[in-house]
């Protein structure tokens, strides 16, 4: 069947029209600063609004269906969700809010951006298919349990959080966990969890259970950066930050507040903050800094909750320079973004 899709931009002004191609592959004209997207065929470069190019070729949302099983296994060009839910829709049109300084200077003008991740620090995943066995989770402060497909060999984040996520291709959900501790049975148990379907854009957990974190109903995994995108020299989709402190109000892509105060100064969860246009990027950085530099142009951040400085969070990987990544970042500070137009704002 073939659908109709929007190839990012601002929701509210024109974008290019995509086709949907069995199910999850999309044939497309799209304004992408880098080069080819991956798995895209020959692009043709031209003139497009706001100074980007356009790509002619095929971008995989949805379900990572060639991805193979495996712990941090590439995606092969796979992005979660449709290419019109919010983690992938770009930030070409859109227009700063009239509150922007007044949020930055909240966040901090001179805060430098630094990595959340590195070879050992971040959030690991892992791609499943039918095959894996199902594992007994417990949630705690509930009676509440799942059967979710775990793999042995998964670890949750070496930090406070214990978060780690499921993609399972078959199925095509995402299973995210967090304060996930393994029993001696191979069982888990954990503070929350809940599961996406990777084919809707924009929608709900399809199930949640256990305490809620102060991330806004926000999924953890399509905000991750991710050493395969990074290394390939293009981020097509908004990255996750953390900020000192948001105020108990969200914004959507958000779904609720944290648990915060409601002081009108501070960021609420769910805003998007956009590197400006005439910042330089940094032409000695590394190819993976440049790739993320540039996302943060194009598709920009979504702040996540809260956490020191600016913080963006990622996948661990060994093959992360993780001194250069973050001496490459640092120097970026609050005061080179902008707050993007906060539609839908709500306070509790």
């Amino acid at each position: 069947m073939l659908l109709a899709a929007c190839a990012g931009g601002d929701p509210a002004g024109p974008a290019p029209a995509a086709t949907a191609v069995a199910g999850e592959s999309y044939s497309l004209t799209a304004t992408k600063p880098l080069g080819n997207p991956p798995e895209a065929s020959a692009a043709a470069v031209g003139a497009v609004p706001a100074g980007g190019l356009t790509l002619l070729g095929k971008v995989r949302y949805g379900v990572p269906s060639t991805a193979q099983p495996g712990i941090g296994q590439s995606l092969v060009g796979a992005l979660p969700f449709p290419i019109d839910d919010a983690w992938n829709r770009d930030l070409v049109r859109a227009v700063p809010d009239v509150t922007s300084p007044a949020l930055i200077a909240a966040i901090g003008p001179g805060a430098t951006l630094s990595p959340g991740f590195g070879a050992f620090a971040g959030v690991p995943y892992a791609v499943v298919d039918r095959q894996q066995p199902a594992a007994l989770v417990r949630f705690a402060g509930t009676s509440a349990t799942r059967s979710w497909p775990i793999p042995t060999d998964l670890q949750p984040s070496a930090d406070a959080s214990a978060r780690m996520v499921v993609l399972d291709r078959d199925a095509g959900v995402l299973h995210e966990l967090r304060g996930a501790v393994r029993g001696a049975d191979g069982s888990w148990d954990a503070v929350s969890g809940a599961t996406w379907k990777l084919e809707l854009a924009d929608a709900a957990p399809i199930d949640a259970v256990g305490e809620p974190a102060d991330d806004g109903g926000l999924p953890v995994f399509p905000g991750l950066i991710r050493y395969d995108e990074a290394n390939a020299g293009a981020i097509r989709h908004a990255l996750r930050v953390t900020v000192p402190a948001v105020r108990a109000a969200w914004v959507p892509p958000a779904r609720r507040a944290a648990a915060a105060a409601p002081d009108a100064s501070l960021p609420p969860v769910g805003l998007r903050l956009r590197l400006k246009a005439d910042v330089a990027i940094p032409a000695d950085a590394s190819p993976a800094s440049r790739a993320i530099l540039q996302a943060l142009k194009t598709y920009g951040m979504i702040v996540a909750g809260v956490g020191p400085g600016l913080t963006l969070e990622g996948v661990p990987d060994e093959r992360w320079d993780s001194a250069r990544l973050a001496a490459d970042l640092s120097r970026l500070r609050g005061g080179d973004f902008e707050a993007i137009s906060m539609s839908g704002l709500t306070t509790p």
